[in-house]
């Protein structure tokens, strides 16, 4: 699993997203447990269990993927971490997306899980991993404003496209996430972690964007992550490993990014070990 085939993932999925053959693959009957969680008959387990076997993909040793799981006594959600020792790379990745309403809960062992945004946007801290490890943290912001072209009564003059879901359905999924059903945290401990913190807007509900949107996303976080991983190497936060080439090093500290390029993610990833304010 490298880092070019997903994005490339990422970038083919967006018009599939409106092929109705993708919505008829995803569509199971939900049982009464994931019905009393959430009243959505498309599973995105399906969805990734197909995926996940046509490419080939193994559940990497290394690799924590953050799910919730509601108590039904106290109705808070509760942070459930899946590896590689219980769960399979599809369930996970099906698990950690599942959000409520959109789609069916996952379930993994005698439990059904949700999106594991209910307990913290970026699941990388000790409180939901049990990992106390420095970590590199790439903090994504909320949107905090309706896009111009979905708000009233602009979105009634938007016609479907291409690249573009059902307006009136964007506009929902844009207003679950500037109302949430609970409080979301995002804060990271900077102190202990190296923080990369992205200053776009990412619509986290909002799958169905176009390529080209997703495109400018990545080439928009790939220059602010650059600047701020320059910053942190300057000051002795981040220390590149031995398997980091000299020439990108380089690169790293220089004062100008270089134009992001889709064959950059196909030669070795750039490797990084953070470490604690106090250690440097």
């Amino acid at each position: 699993m490298k880092a070019r085939e997903l994005l490339k993932v990422t970038l083919d999925s967006a018009p599939r997203a409106y092929d109705p053959a993708t919505l008829t693959d995803a569509l199971q009957v939900p049982n009464l447990d994931q019905l009393a969680l959430s009243p959505s008959w498309v599973s995105l387990e399906k969805l990734w269990g197909k995926e996940v076997s046509k490419l080939g993909w193994q559940f990497p040793d290394n690799l924590r993927l953050l799910a919730a799981h509601k108590n039904p006594v106290t109705g808070e959600y509760e942070p459930r971490v899946l590896t590689n020792q219980n769960a399979s790379l599809g369930t996970g990745l099906a698990a950690t997306g599942a959000h409520e309403f959109l789609f069916q809960p996952v379930k993994v062992g005698n439990e059904y899980l949700v999106d594991g945004g209910h307990v913290h946007l970026n699941p990388v801290l000790p409180e939901t991993t049990g990992d106390t490890k420095p970590a590199i943290v790439i903090r994504l912001n909320r949107v905090t404003e309706m896009p111009n072209e979905l708000k009233w009564p602009n979105v009634l003059f938007q016609l479907p496209g291409k690249d573009q879901l059902l307006p009136l359905f964007k506009r929902y999924l844009y207003w679950q996430e500037l109302n949430p059903s609970e409080p979301v945290r995002n804060d990271v401990d900077a102190r202990n972690n190296v923080l990369i913190d992205l200053k776009t807007e990412v619509p986290g509900l909002n799958m169905w964007i176009s390529r080209d949107q997703a495109l400018s996303m990545v080439k928009d976080g790939y220059k602010q992550a650059f600047e701020q991983i320059r910053q942190a190497i300057t000051q002795g936060r981040l220390t590149p490993t031995r398997d980091f080439h000299s020439e990108r090093t380089d690169r790293a500290v220089g004062s100008q990014p270089p134009e992001p390029q889709l064959d950059d993610l196909s030669r070795k990833p750039q490797s990084y070990r953070a470490r604690p304010r106090d250690a440097a």
